[in-house]
């Protein structure tokens, strides 16, 4: 081959970089032996018993290829992870006529491109798979993560309810014991490369009694979850990742939890300072035990974030899988309705297959509005122009038929956001791609408002 100017210089026929390190937790050993030398605390991201360690609190220091603990981790199979940020986390072997390669790993955040030649061969991989442009796409099983879509309440405050899962961001539903403890809204505060964020306030200092629970989730259909393999000895690994930023400090839960709501995974995450975004990620072992749906509309798996619970919803062994009643986070974690005033946001929420997390996924505002829309579509409609329809005299009846933008993930229920009627149907018949509306013995007139149509989990 001919260059103009200077060849280049040979292509390496191999590049090799540790992953991380895993030790084995005993109680009472503080030092551990890293497989290369740390020159700077912020090279490594570390975590023990899958809780992420901060380097700024003097929780670890390195020397050289000596990381010590400034009190012993407890003991564990591995419970013990260091991650290298300052190289690829992968082995390469270039071949042939490479077109891309790139597998980089920046402040903890994997950027992961393809390795892959001409001749249809490929060397990188990430979590187990060789990544192509075609299955990046779709890692990311949470909707709306980075709250955007808001159709039902448009960037404005509401107090929860109590006793009843309700829906305020798209794909985001909370709970609540009693009612207006809190409030929620998407607010226009969020870390960089974020518009939006979650904003749960705090609205009195509520004692958390054994029973009460209040908690915001997102449940994810099976049709996402069923490659996950739970439940089964194939089971998968997944890791949750998000933004989080708080007025309180300390430890705060969270859990996976099945479509039963009997098996659940509580998990804690640390914030180190308040009114400051942190990124934090989670690691969810895979389960092989417990009741999980295939490949259907119902909940596949639910992602809980606490904001309170009393000792039957909380309370649970941390990092471990559990049967019987729910658990939406481990003991010992900050109660944040405990507090009048406090506030608590999110963004960023991704939950992907494997052990690393990646970068967030982005879609376009309108792939990410068509997702929501599977479960949640408004219609805004004038007097008498509400749905188009026909009269038919001989039978005296009226039909008039909303027709979907996006197909439902099952027939959904018929509501006005605002607005009512002008003259209601006689009945109605809901499918997953239209709802057909019926008025007997008169003209349907429709009515005027934003009306909705549901088929949330």
């Amino acid at each position: 081959m001919s260059f103009i100017g200077n060849a280049p210089a040979a292509i390496p026929t191999s590049f090799q970089a540790v992953q991380a390190d895993s030790f084995n937790g005993n109680g009472s050993t503080t030092n551990f032996t890293l497989s290369r030398q740390i020159t700077n605390l912020y090279d490594i991201e570390v975590l023990v018993d899958n809780v992420q360690q901060s380097p700024y609190d003097g929780s670890y220091s390195v020397n050289g290829t000596t990381i010590t603990f400034s009190s012993a981790p407890g003991s564990g199979t591995n419970n013990i992870y260091i991650v290298y940020r300052d190289h690829p986390i992968t082995s390469i072997q270039p071949k042939g006529d490479l077109t891309l390669e790139a597998n980089l790993n920046v402040d903890g955040i994997v950027y992961a491109n393809a390795t892959l030649a001409r001749d249809g061969g490929s060397d990188a991989t990430i979590n187990g798979v060789t990544p192509t442009s075609d299955n990046l796409m779709g890692r990311n099983r949470i909707i709306n993560g980075d709250m955007r879509i808001d159709q039902r309440n448009a960037g404005a405050s509401t107090n929860n309810a109590g006793g009843s899962t309700t829906y305020a961001l798209d794909r985001w539903a909370y709970y609540g014991t009693s009612a207006s403890k809190f409030s929620i809204q998407q607010s226009t505060a969020a870390p960089a490369g974020f518009a939006n964020s979650l904003l749960i306030t705090s609205l009195a200092a509520t004692t958390t009694g054994s029973g009460d629970e209040y908690w915001l989730i997102q449940p994810i259909e099976g049709f996402n979850t069923a490659d996950l393999n739970w439940g089964t000895a194939n089971a998968k690994t997944i890791v949750v990742s998000f933004w989080v930023r708080s007025s309180l400090t300390g430890s705060f839960g969270g859990s996976i939890i099945n479509g039963a709501y009997n098996y659940s995974f509580p998990f804690a995450y640390t914030i180190d300072a308040a009114n400051t975004w942190e990124y934090k990620t989670v690691l969810i072992t895979a389960p092989t035990s417990g009741t999980w749906v295939g490949a259907t509309n119902g909940a596949g798996l639910r992602c809980v974030f606490s904001l309170s619970a009393g000792t039957t919803y909380g309370q649970g062994t941390v990092n471990t899988w559990q049967s019987g009643t729910y658990k939406v986070s481990p003991a010992g974690v900050t109660n944040i309705l405990e507090t009048n005033g406090a506030t608590w946001q999110m963004t960023g929420v991704q939950l992907e297959a494997g052990s690393v997390a990646t970068s967030f996924e982005r879609r376009s505002y309108g792939q990410e509005l068509a997702l929501c829309q599977r479960y949640f579509e408004t219609s805004v409609a004038t007097q008498y122009q509400f749905i188009s329809g026909t009269y038919n005299p001989p039978t005296l009846e009226s039909y008039h038929t909303w027709y979907f933008k996006v197909e439902k993930r099952a027939a959904p229920t018929f509501s006005f956001l605002t607005g009512s009627w002008a003259v209601a149907p006689t009945s109605t018949a809901a499918s997953t791609t239209n709802i057909l509306f019926i008025r007997s013995n008169s003209y349907f007139y429709g009515g005027s408002g934003t009306a909705a149509a549901s088929s949330e989990l």
